[in-house]
């Protein structure tokens, strides 16, 4: 299956995935683009299955899971909606840019392709990664020049107007000793066998298998750290029997968070599952910690008010907006499955 690549850009740029899947059109206009290849018409111009593949395809090749705030059941149609939801909001985007007369230079969109290539390892290691992926550099200079209209939005029409001040920043610190404050700590090491969504059922019982024979064992009492070393394929930690240290509730994704606070000190963990994979859990310790002083969150308290200020950006926009979002085909649940 082809992949987009995703591109990064900055915390602060990444678009809301806030369900939007209710259309401000009404029923008729659904129907008269159902079935047509069509996934969503935002302001009338459209985003096609195709597209929203792509997105999906990016999303499941960088381990992103779908938003749980998403429309839909299963997996795949959460996914889908997810999808959906990034094209129509960035489609959103790139039409406020071109109002405000916001444009990318091909000069910029060669100098940041240049940088990926470093990051990527150089040129032979890109091309084959594009390899790889079924992707063309085309691809790549036209995705790199929309995250990079994005970025120029958010800089020039959303914080140029009002910048994120040191008070603002100071004052959300004081405002939220929820977060910032002293707070239960957990010290615990893990043992993760790796999943990916394009992992076949037998594939996925292998490792979930896999992941139960080292619960066991530990659960039978030997050394954990031994186990890790054995087993997990988390190449952060592995090698230092799993160990992730102390860390506060919200650190971690959701499922790793609430069985690692819910162990007695000592205690193993049923196998959990998230999205990097099934988990073998040992808590070590817990403790109340220390405060975080201002100095050390200060910048990631500006990366959040300015993602909390792009999302306010894209619902405003959002508010005049014509948007119809079309039900996923069978055949697009179909490629998001496999």
């Amino acid at each position: 299956m082809r992949a987009l690549v995703i591109l990064v850009v900055s915390a602060g740029l990444c678009l809301s995935l806030a369900a939007c899947s209710k259309s401000n059109t009404d029923e008729g206009t659904t129907a008269a683009v159902s079935g047509s290849g069509v996934a969503a018409v935002v302001n009338g111009n459209t985003i096609t299955m195709t597209d929203v593949g792509r997105v999906a395809e990016g999303f499941a090749a960088n381990g992103a899971p779908p938003d749980p705030k998403a429309e839909g059941t299963s997996f795949e149609e959460k996914m889908y909606y997810t999808a959906v939801n990034r094209l129509v909001e960035q489609e959103l985007v790139m039409e406020a840019a071109q109002e405000n007369g916001l444009t990318i230079t091909d000069e910029e969109v060669e100098a940041s392709l240049s940088q990926l290539k470093a990051m990527s390892g150089g040129e032979e290691a890109f091309v084959g990664i594009l390899a790889e992926r079924g992707i063309s550099e085309d691809e790549v200079r036209r995705d790199m020049r929309t995250n990079l209209t994005l970025q120029r939005y958010f800089e020039e029409v959303v914080n140029q107007n009002s910048p994120i001040t040191d008070e603002e920043v100071q004052a959300y610190y004081d405002d939220h000793p929820e977060e910032f404050g002293p707070q239960e700590e957990v010290h615990a090491r893990h043992i993760l066998i790796r999943t990916d969504p394009q992992m076949s059922e037998m594939e996925l019982a292998a490792a979930r298998q896999k992941a139960e024979e080292a619960q066991q064992r530990a659960k039978a009492g030997e050394d954990f750290s031994a186990l890790a070393l054995e087993y997990s394929q988390d190449p952060t930690n592995a090698q230092t029997g799993g160990d992730l240290g102390w860390f506060r509730r919200g650190d971690m994704v959701a499922p790793f968070d609430s069985a690692a606070f819910a162990l007695g000190p000592g205690e193993v963990s049923d196998v959990v599952t998230t999205s990097f994979g099934y988990h073998v859990i040992l808590k070590e310790g817990e403790r109340t910690g220390e405060a975080r002083e201002f100095a050390s969150v200060q910048g990631y308290i500006r990366n959040q008010m300015a993602g909390d200020r792009f999302r306010a950006a894209v619902d405003e926009l959002r508010q005049t907006a014509e948007i119809t979002v079309v039900p996923p085909s069978a055949e697009i649940l179909v490629q998001i499955a496999s």
